[in-house]
């Protein structure tokens, strides 16, 4: 007796059942080897830290003379606080070239400004002409204020109100 061919729905999802598992195997060996990366950097940071507390920790005992005791270091360093400078220094004195060099931009400034406040001053009238003919063309506003009446008053514009009325 032949055994009958499978469903075709059965062959489908047999191949994307073994396609899944394919791709599932690939990204677990992909993530495996991203993780042995990460640890081997991890590694060889942790190795470069290591190097470099060594490193400090020599140069701190290299400060320690054979034979001295902390006070002694102590006392050396108190020793060293106190044998400060006198004085401090400051910046050197400007040469003459650099004082030609600030003359020449103050007088570059004072002449900027002096020029922008004649022109400030030429256009003077200009501004304040426009701003009147703009004040001419918006118009006025007073300001009005009725203040609520009482209950025994009537409104100015309606004579409403809520008592009697006069």
């Amino acid at each position: 007796m032949a055994r009958e061919p499978k469903p075709e729905s059965v062959n489908h999802t047999e191949g994307r059942h073994a396609r899944l598992k394919a791709e599932s195997e690939r990204l677990a060996k992909e993530a495996d080897l991203a993780d042995a990366n990460e640890a081997e950097k991890v590694a060889a940071q942790d190795r470069k830290a290591s190097n470099s507390e060594e490193r400090f920790l020599k140069e701190q005992a290299a400060l320690l003379q054979p034979g001295e005791t902390r006070e002694m270091l102590l006392e050396r360093v108190r020793q060293m606080r106190e044998d400060r400078p006198a004085e401090t220094y400051g910046p050197p004195p400007p040469s003459e070239y650099m004082k030609k060099q600030i003359e020449i931009e103050q007088e570059a400034g004072r002449q900027a400004v002096k020029a922008a406040e004649e022109e400030y001053e030429r256009n003077k009238e200009a501004r304040e002409a426009a701003a009147a003919d703009i004040r001419k063309r918006e118009g006025t506003m007073q300001e009005v204020h009725h203040p609520n009446p009482g209950m025994e008053e009537q409104f100015p514009a309606n004579k409403a109100t809520l008592g009697k009325t006069k």
